[in-house]
């Protein structure tokens, strides 16, 4: 199923992919697009950050109430 690109842009919490070592790591983005590196550069770099967003490795996490209801999700058949 194909996603919109907005979906993992803008404000928000990211978990972010590191396929290196099969981890993963948060991160914050600010509204001025700054970051919030909770484990510290040490875990992730803003640089490792920008990288993993560009390869899709960077998922925006939503609560599970924002989530769309079931009957406005595409048709995954199509």
């Amino acid at each position: 199923m194909l996603q919109s690109p907005e979906i993992n842009s803008g404000p928000g919490w990211y978990e972010v992919i590191n396929p290196r070592n099969a981890t993963t790591n948060i991160a914050l983005v600010h509204e001025d697009g700054s970051l919030y590196l909770p484990e510290g550069e040490g875990a992730l770099s803003s640089t490792e950050f920008a990288f993993a967003a560009a390869r899709g490795d960077a998922h925006k996490l939503i609560r599970a109430d924002e989530v769309p209801s079931i009957a406005s999700l595409p048709d995954r058949e199509n």
